[in-house]
């Protein structure tokens, strides 16, 4: 294994989830674009942090986290035995995608997203992003990392209805997002550090990277007999994260709230706000916005909506 993508080298940045994170001089050009530098203000957690003050962590690290471990799954792969068979061009698509699978994540992060017709999901707006040839994120693809933006867009857009992804993006797809797969283990591991809860420190994070193994016949991520355990505390972590943060009732309530208080904005017939364009916004800008329009069209309660998740009443 010779990949030059995968090298201890570069930018050293601290992560309180797993120490060093090393960025070569490619990947920090992804990470300097303005889409990317946009996450350090978007939540990873939308409304969680009414519940638990400390989840105010961004996607931003969380994208770092999951490049990181994604890079460290990538390694143990390609030195496994049989090897998993992918060439220089393929893991460059694959560190790509790692670190900017969130990059089309709106304000707020998924609660937007449920407001269809309105927004499409963060995937398609990645892909968006992406493959958009004026855009930052673009030149960066072809120029550092000499690579086609489109296969990295396939493999974060992989389920998309409009594009027939090809068989080699998609087994990285299945590497990046499936049932074990670094996205799921950096956000249980470091939402639940932020959060303040225990769930994720019985995960032996040691044993389950070094138990990762490739299956061939299914073509996902798999683990050998000495990581089932830290794969069944990493699942019960799953249960108690969904159990106690996620889906906490308070949380849920204020992302409703919000909800409301943007549809009955982008609903009023004489609303002036392009909800094509939040994407770009950071949540504090969004929510400026949805004030001064909530004021110009005296929608009281669409106000009273928006004030309850700010000052939670």
């Amino acid at each position: 294994m010779n990949h030059q993508l995968l090298a201890e080298e570069g930018k050293a940045i601290r992560d309180p989830v797993w120490g060093y994170i090393h960025v070569p001089d490619p990947v920090l050009a992804l990470v300097d674009t303005e889409d990317f530098q946009r996450l350090r203000n978007i939540t990873q957690l939308g409304y969680v942090h009414l519940v638990y003050p400390g989840a105010r962590h961004s996607r931003f690290e969380h994208s770092l986290g999951v490049y990181h471990l994604a890079k460290q799954f990538l390694i143990r792969l390609l030195d496994s035995d049989p090897p998993l068979d992918l060439g220089e061009e393929d893991v460059r698509v694959f560190i790509a995608a790692t670190l900017l699978h969130d990059i089309g994540h709106y304000p707020f992060s998924h609660t937007l997203e449920e407001l269809m017709p309105f927004f499409v999901l963060h995937e398609e707006r990645a892909r968006q992003i992406i493959e958009d040839r004026d855009g930052a994120i673009y030149q960066v693809l072809k120029d550092s990392f000499q690579i086609d933006p489109v296969r990295v867009a396939n493999v974060i857009d992989y389920k998309s209805k409009d594009r027939e992804v090809p068989a080699a993006d998609l087994l990285l797809a299945n590497i990046l997002s499936g049932t074990l797969d670094p996205d799921k283990i950096d956000y249980l591991l470091r939402d639940s550090m932020f959060c303040g809860v225990p769930f994720g420190e019985s995960v032996n994070r040691d044993r389950l990277a070094a138990s990762i193994i490739f299956d061939p016949e299914r073509k996902r991520l798999a683990i050998t007999s000495k990581g089932v355990s830290a794969v069944e505390a990493l699942v019960f972590t799953n249960y108690l994260m969904y159990r106690n943060v996620y889906w906490h009732h308070a949380v849920r309530s204020a992302s409703a709230m919000f909800k409301r208080a943007v549809q009955e904005i982008l609903l009023h017939p004489q609303n002036q706000l392009d909800s094509s364009g939040f994407h770009h916004l950071t949540e504090s800008q969004l929510v400026s916005m949805l004030q001064d329009e909530q004021e110009r069209l005296g929608l009281e309660n669409s106000a009273q909506l928006l004030a309850g998740t700010i000052h939670r009443r």
